[in-house]
C-alpha cells in the first residue's frame, strides 16, 4: 500500500485542490455576506460571491446589455442609412449625368436648327440697317434651309463620312478590329445584364404575388444592379414599399421612375397614393391630375382621381368655409359675403346647432334604446337643408358627420328591432328612415359623396344586406323604401352598379319590387312605401340595364324577369312606373339571348305583347297628349319592334295578327292631326315601322295581306304623309332624323304593295307624283348627304322607295309630270348625289324609261350630264354581275 497516494485527496476523490480552495473561498464569502446582512451593512451591488448574482447586479448587467444592443442597432442603422444615402447619391448622379447629357444634346440640336436661319436673318437685317441697302455681300455666305436642300446636304455629308470611315479602316486595320471586338464584348455583356435583370425581376414578381414583399424588394434591387435605369423595376420596388406602408421609400422610387419617364402612369398613381397617406393632399392631387390627363379612359385612374383630388378639394373647401364662418362672427362684411353664396348663414348656423345638440344628447342619453336614440330625430329636421344646400352637404361630409351617420345606420340595420311596443317601433322606424333619407340627400347629384359612402364597407354591406329579401312587414317596408331611394341616387356610379349586379338576391328583390301589389286594407304609410319601392326599383332596373353587364345579368333571370315586367305593366297605373319598366324592357329587348329566352314562356309572352299593344295605342290616341304619354307609346312600340326584328319571330308571324295590331295601327294613324303631329312624330315613325314588319309575314295569308293593304289604311297612311309635308314650313331648317325615318317607312309600305293596281290608282288619285318629287327636292335642299350617316341612310332608303313607286306609276302612263326639265333636274341631281346602291340604280332605271318614251327627255337629261352617269352605273352593274 502506498501511503502517499492514500493521503492525496485529489487522487482519492477526483476533486482538484483548486476546486476545494474555490469552494472554501465561496463559503467564506457567503458567511461574510450573511454577517453583513445581519449587521445591516450588506451592499447588493458589491456582492462578489462567485457564480451568484443579486437581482440588482442582474439588472445592472441587463441595462448594460441593452445599452450595448442599442448602440449596435444605432451603428447598424447608421450603416444602412449611409449605404442608402450613398446608393441614392450614386443613382441620381449617374441618372442626371446620363439623361441630362441626352436632353442637352437634343435641346442643343433643336436650338441649332431653329436659330441658325434666324441668326443669319438677323445679321443680314443688321447689315441692311447699318450699310447701304444694295450691299449683298452677306448673302454669299447664306445657306438655304428648305427641306430639299437640307436633304441633299445630309446625303452629301453621309457619303463623305462613309469615305472617311473607309479610308480610316484601310489605314488602321488593327485598331478597327480591336474596336469592333470591344464593341461586341460590351454588347454581349449588356445583353447578359439585361437577361439577368429580367430573371431577377420575374423572381421578384413571384415573391410579390405571394405577398413576400421584402424578398421581392431584394430581388428587384439585385436586378437594379444589372439594369439601374429600368423603369418597370423601379416602379415595382415602389409598389412593394407602398404595400409595406414605407411611404418615403415608395415616393423615392416613384420619383426616380418619373425622372426617367415623366409619363409613367403607374408611378404617378403610386406616388399620389403615398402622398395621400402622408396627408400631403396637394402633392397627391397634382400627381393624380397628371395621371388623368395621360389616360382619361382608365377606370382605376378615374376612381383614384375622384378619391384623392376629392379629399384635397374637401380640405380646401372646409378651410374656406371655416374661414368664412369666422369672418361672419367677426365682421358684418363676412355675413354679407356668405349671404351672397348659394348657402345662407341661417341655414349653416341651424345645421351646426342641430348637429351639436344631437351629439350632446346622444352622449348624455341613458335610456335603454341603444339601437336608435331619440335625439337622432334631428336628422329629420336637417334633411331639407342637406337637400337644398351645397355648402351644408360639404360641411356634412368634411366634418365627419356623414361617416358618423353611416356608422349609426349600420348599427341600426345590423341589429333587428326587437321592441314589442308598437309606438316605439314606429318611432324607431321613422327616425331610421329619416337617417337613410339624409344619406340619400347627401349623395344626390354629388358623385364625391357617392364614392365616399361606397368606400364605407360596413355601411355598404349592411344597407345591401337589409334589402336582399323584400319584407312583408310595414315597418321593414318603410326602411326598404328609403334604402331603394338611396340606391336609386347612387346606381349611376360604376362601383355601386357593379356591387348591385354581383348579388343575385338583390336582383331578385328588385324584380319582386316591380310587381309589388297595392293592398287595399293596408295603411297609407305602407302603401306609400310600397309605391316608392316599386317606382325606385323600376328606375334602378332601367339604369342597370343601360349597360351590357346589366342586360346579361337580367337575361340570366329569364322567366322571373319576364313575369315581373308583365305583371308590373298589368297591375300598376302609375305612368312613371310604367315609363321606367318600359325603358327597362326596351334595353333588355336589344339582346338576342333575352328575346330567345322569353319566347319559351308563351303565356307570359303573349300577355306582355298584348299589354304593349294596348299601351302603345291608348297613350297615342288621348285627346290631350303629354310628354309622358308619348314616352309610354314610343317605348312600347320600340319593344315591339325589337321583338319582331327577325323574320321568324313569334311576334311577327303570329301574335301581331292575333292581337289585331293592324287595327291598332290604323287607330293611331286616324288620330293624327296637324296640331299633334310634332308631339307624335317618333310614335308615328315606330308605328309605321311596325306596319312594315307585317308586310312579309302577311303574304303567307291572302286575307291578312288584304287587311294590311286595304284602302282605308292606305288613305290614313297617305294623310299622315301629307300632314308631315305641311309641317315642313321652312325647307332651309334642318329636319329631324325621325321625320326622314317616317317618310322612309311610309313609302316602304307603299313600295311593297305598289305592284297592285288599286294602290297605284289611289296614289294617282292623290296626285302623289308631285308630292314625291317635292320630297326628292327637299333632300337636296337639306344637304342630308353632308350630315350624319344615320340620316343619310334613312334618306337613301326613302329615295329608293320613292323611285320604286315612280317607276311603277310610270308604267301607268302618268309620267307626263316627270318630263318637265325642272323635275328631271331633280332626278339627275339625285343620281349625282347618291352613292352606288339600289336607290341610285332605281333612279337610273327611271331616267332610262323616261328617255325611251320621249327623245326630248333624252336631250334634257344629256344636257344635265345624266346620260354619262347612267352609262357609268350600267357599266359598274355589268362588272359586278360578272
Amino acid at each position: 500500500m502506498d501511503s502517499l497516494k492514500a493521503l492525496d485527496m485529489e487522487h482519492r476523490s477526483g476533486i482538484s485542490h483548486e476546486e476545494v480552495e474555490e469552494f472554501a473561498n465561496r463559503m467564506d464569502m457567503i458567511s461574510k455576506a450573511m454577517d453583513e446582512i445581519k449587521n445591516g451593512t450588506f451592499d447588493p451591488l458589491q456582492c462578489k460571491i462567485p457564480g451568484y448574482k443579486t437581482p440588482e447586479q442582474e439588472e445592472v448587467e441587463r441595462k448594460a446589455q441593452l445599452k450595448r444592443e442599442d448602440e449596435r442597432c444605432k451603428r447598424e442603422a447608421e450603416r444602412k442609412r449611409k449605404e442608402k444615402q450613398e446608393e441614392h447619391e450614386n443613382w441620381w448622379r449617374r441618372a442626371k449625368l446620363r439623361f441630362s447629357i441626352e436632353d442637352t444634346e437634343v435641346i442643343d440640336e433643336t436650338n441649332d436648327k431653329m436659330s441658325k436661319s434666324k441668326r443669319w436673318a438677323n445679321r443680314i437685317l443688321a447689315a441692311y440697317k447699318t450699310r447701304d441697302a444694295n450691299d449683298y455681300s452677306l448673302w454669299n455666305r447664306w445657306e438655304p434651309e428648305d427641306p430639299v436642300t437640307l436633304q441633299e446636304k445630309a446625303e452629301r455629308e453621309n457619303e463623305l463620312e462613309k469615305l472617311r470611315n473607309r479610308e480610316f479602316e484601310t489605314q488602321n486595320p488593327d485598331f478597327c478590329d480591336q474596336f469592333k471586338k470591344d464593341m461586341d464584348e460590351r454588347q454581349k455583356s449588356q445583353n447578359e445584364k439585361t437577361r439577368l435583370a429580367e430573371q431577377l425581376k420575374q423572381r421578384g414578381n413571384g415573391f410579390y404575388k405571394k405577398k413576400e414583399y421584402m424578398n421581392a424588394i431584394k430581388n428587384y434591387k439585385d436586378a437594379l444592379l444589372a439594369s439601374p435605369f429600368n423603369v418597370a423595376i423601379l416602379a415595382n420596388i415602389a409598389q412593394c414599399y407602398l404595400r409595406l406602408e414605407e411611404y418615403d421609400e415608395c415616393i423615392e422610387f416613384c420619383t426616380r421612375t418619373l425622372f426617367l419617364d415623366p409619363k409613367y402612369i403607374k408611378a404617378l398613381s403610386r406616388r399620389a397614393t403615398a402622398w395621400h397617406h402622408q396627408k400631403k393632399f396637394q402633392k397627391a392631387a397634382d400627381d393624380m391630375k397628371k395621371a388623368l390627363e395621360l389616360d382619361k379612359e382608365n377606370v382605376d385612374i378615374i376612381e383614384q382621381h375622384s378619391i384623392i383630388v376629392g379629399d384635397y378639394e374637401d380640405l380646401m373647401t372646409k378651410q374656406e368655409l371655416e374661414m368664412t364662418l369666422q369672418r361672419v362672427e367677426m365682421t358684418k362684411d363676412g355675413a354679407h359675403a356668405l349671404a351672397s353664396e348659394p348657402s345662407s348663414l341661417d341655414e349653416l348656423r341651424f345645421y351646426l346647432n342641430m348637429i351639436q345638440k344631437m351629439n350632446e344628447h346622444t352622449v348624455s342619453d341613458k335610456s335603454s334604446y341603444d339601437r336608435v336614440h331619440d335625439a337622432w330625430v334631428a336628422y329629420d329636421l336637417v334633411l331639407p337643408i342637406i337637400k337644398a344646400n351645397d355648402h351644408v352637404r360639404t360641411i356634412f361630409r368634411t366634418s365627419g358627420e356623414m361617416d358618423k351617420l353611416c356608422a349609426r345606420i349600420s348599427t341600426a340595420l345590423q341589429f333587428p328591432n326587437e321592441v314589442n311596443d308598437g309606438t316605439r317601433q314606429h318611432t324607431e322606424t321613422t327616425i331610421l328612415s329619416a337617417m337613410i333619407n339624409c344619406a340619400t340627400a347627401a349623395v344626390a347629384n354629388t358623385p364625391r359623396n357617392q364614392v365616399i359612402l361606397f368606400r364605407n364597407e360596413d355601411f355598404r354591406q349592411h344597407l345591401l344586406t337589409y334589402f336582399k329579401v323584400l319584407s312583408a312587414t310595414s315597418f321593414d317596408r318603410i326602411i326598404q323604401s328609403s334604402i331603394l331611394c338611396f340606391l336609386e341616387q347612387v346606381v349611376e356610379l360604376k362601383s355601386w352598379k357593379n356591387e348591385i349586379l354581383a348579388s343575385n338576391n338583390i336582383i331578385s328583390s328588385l324584380l319582386a319590387a316591380l310587381c309589388l301589389p297595392v293592398t287595399v286594407n293596408a295603411s297609407s304609410d305602407e302603401n306609400t312605401a310600397g309605391m316608392t319601392i316599386t317606382l325606385a326599383g323600376a328606375s334602378i332596373c332601367f339604369t342597370l340595364s343601360s349597360e351590357i353587364a346589366g342586360i346579361q345579368t337580367f337575361t340570366r333571370c329569364g322567366c322571373n324577369c319576364l313575369t315581373a315586367i308583365a305583371t308590373a305593366l298589368e297591375i300598376h297605373c302609375n305612368d312613371d312606373v310604367k315609363c321606367n319598366v318600359l325603358g327597362f324592357l326596351s334595353n333588355l329587348s336589344t339582346n338576342n339571348e333575352f328575346r330567345r329566352t322569353i319566347e319559351q314562356y308563351k303565356d307570359n309572352y303573349q300577355k306582355l305583347v298584348l299589354r304593349l299593344l294596348e299601351i302603345s295605342q291608348d297613350n297615342a290616341i288621348k285627346s290631350t297628349i303629354s310628354s309622358t304619354h308619348v314616352t309610354l307609346s314610343e317605348r312600347a312600340l320600340g319593344v315591339l319592334l325589337n321583338f319582331s326584328i327577325t323574320k321568324n319571330s313569334l311576334l311577327r308571324t303570329q301574335y301581331l295578327f292575333e292581337f289585331h295590331a293592324v287595327d291598332r295601327i290604323e287607330n293611331i294613324l286616324s288620330h293624327v292631326t296637324s296640331s299633334n303631329f310634332s308631339a307624335l312624330l317618333l310614335v308615328l315613325s315606330r308605328t309605321v315601322s311596325l306596319l312594315c314588319r307585317l308586310q312579309p309575314a302577311s303574304k303567307s295569308s291572302e286575307q291578312e295581306f288584304k287587311h294590311v293593304i286595304r284602302r282605308e289604311l292606305l288613305l290614313k297612311l297617305y294623310t299622315v304623309f301629307e300632314i308631315a309635308i305641311l309641317n315642313v314650313k321652312d325647307e332651309t331648317n334642318v329636319l329631324s332624323f325621325e321625320l326622314w325615318q317616317l317618310f322612309a317607312q311610309i313609302w316602304c309600305h307603299f313600295g311593297s304593295c305598289i305592284h297592285i293596281t288599286n294602290v297605284r290608282a289611289l296614289l294617282s288619285e292623290k296626285d302623289a307624283v308631285s308630292r314625291l318629287l317635292q320630297v326628292l327636292a327637299l333632300v337636296h335642299t337639306q344637304h342630308v348627304q353632308k350630315r350624319f350617316a344615320s340620316e343619310f341612310n334613312a334618306c337613301e332608303r326613302l329615295i329608293g322607295n320613292l323611285v320604286k313607286v315612280l317607276i311603277a306609276m310610270h308604267s301607268d302612263n302618268v309620267s307626263a309630270d316627270l318630263r318637265h326639265k325642272k323635275k328631271l333636274s331633280i332626278l339627275v341631281k339625285t343620281l349625282q348625289n347618291l352613292p352606288d346602291g339600289v336607290a341610285r340604280k332605281n333612279v337610273a332605271i327611271l331616267l332610262a324609261k323616261l328617255c325611251q318614251i320621249d327623245p326630248e327627255v333624252k336631250d334634257i337629261v344629256r344636257d344635265l350630264r345624266g346620260i354619262e352617269m347612267m352609262m357609268s352605273i350600267s357599266c359598274s352593274s355589268a362588272v359586278s354581275s360578272r
